[in-house]
């Protein structure tokens, strides 16, 4: 009976030992997002997800593509798109990026409902303020569904939007190498999550 029960109690401190703490969850959390694999934000192109490596990036044809973006019903997010890796390196190193100008309050860009044009638009001072107001019939995606408490926006990408040159520019035709994408929940100080990836065309 004494063995049984050490041998119960052994088993029991094992158990516990191998759960991660409060504290690791947390930073397991933020790896995760860290490394560009949050379910919030995803590439789809040809029918299929794209999965990004190690370090959060993504190869892709010089085609049209799709960004999946899953938010809270009734939140927007913040998504930057720029051919400048900085606030992409500050992102995946964990650092703090509420104060930066491009995701600071001001800093959406204003764009038609519905994404008409299937654009992206690329800036380094501001981003896209990507929503869905089912009661208004308004949202910033070319379609949406609804998954319980979330909604997931799909956003059909054929142009890229220079904002600072005024130059539109074909997919196919787009000359850079790299776009990086960031996106982020939150006001300020208060982030609920972020994302990011680097799109690497071939």
């Amino acid at each position: 009976m004494r063995n049984a029960r050490l041998l119960w109690c052994v088993v029991v401190f094992a158990a516990l030992a191998s759960l991660p703490s409060t504290a690791a969850a947390g930073r397991s959390r933020i790896s995760a997002f860290s490394r560009g694999h949050s379910s919030n934000l995803v590439i789809r192109q040809n029918g299929r997800r794209l999965v990004p490596d190690k370090r959060g990036r993504v190869t892709l044809a010089a085609k049209p593509f799709t960004i999946v973006v899953t938010v809270p019903s009734g939140r927007g997010v913040m998504l930057n798109v720029s051919a400048n890796g900085a606030l992409f390196n500050a992102a995946r190193a964990g650092r703090f990026i509420g104060n930066h100008p491009a995701l600071s309050a001001g800093s959406g860009m204003a764009e038609h409902s519905f994404n008409r044009d299937k654009e992206l638009f690329t800036s380094d001072s501001g981003s896209h303020y990507l929503y869905v107001d089912i009661k208004r019939g308004e949202h910033r995606f070319s379609s949406y569904a609804v998954r319980g408490s979330k909604i997931r926006g799909f956003r059909v990408v054929d142009r890229i939007w220079d904002v600072d040159t005024k130059k539109r520019t074909r997919i196919k035709r787009w000359r850079g190498k790299q776009l990086y994408l960031v996106a982020r929940l939150g006001n300020g100080q208060t982030e609920k999550w972020r994302a990011f990836l680097a799109l690497r065309f071939r």
